[in-house]
């Protein structure tokens, strides 16, 4: 009986520090900053759906080119989430030459690697592993890049981040 409560307990404890210690994962207080940029393209391998009314949402992946006058162009991932799928962003976004500003939280939770983003192993329909399918949807215009697996910043996207969009 002891034990019974003192595994109850111990459940109760680590979903806590779950609850406590996820947070400080991502940027403080979960501040948003404005970016600047340009989206180079959308990885369709990563999109998550969980149905429309589901507390989890849905979400897409983007790769975006930073903007910054001080260095070179740097990619980061945009990971886009919403609840409604009428909040899906159009493949009108997949357009290089228009320069948007989002305001967005970092999320170190969702670094990745372009490779990663780009690629998906595909299971034929006897379960087989096929080879590796590239699944990077590049946008209008947008110039090469290189594939790699160097690891991506990733920046939290919400649908009033949008706000800040075009110029």
């Amino acid at each position: 009986m002891f034990q019974h409560h003192l595994s109850k307990l111990t459940v109760s404890f680590g979903f806590l520090a779950l609850l406590v210690l996820l947070p400080a994962k991502t940027s403080p207080r979960s501040e948003k900053t404005v970016i600047k940029g340009r989206i180079v393209a959308q990885a369709e391998n990563n999109a998550e759906d969980f149905g429309s009314g589901s507390f989890l949402g849905s979400s897409q992946h983007y790769v975006f080119e930073l903007e910054n006058q001080n260095t070179q162009p740097a990619l980061v991932k945009i990971f886009y989430v919403f609840r409604d799928t009428k909040d899906r962003l159009p493949p009108s976004y997949l357009d290089y030459t228009v320069v948007r500003s989002l305001a967005v939280t970092r999320d170190t939770l969702c670094d990745d690697s372009l490779e990663h983003m780009a690629y998906t192993q595909a299971v034929d329909a006897s379960g087989h592993f096929r080879e590796h399918q590239f699944t990077l949807r590049m946008a209008k215009n947008a110039p090469k890049v290189k594939i790699s697996d160097d690891r991506l910043a990733c920046y939290m996207l919400k649908r009033d981040g949008l706000k800040a969009s075009s110029r």
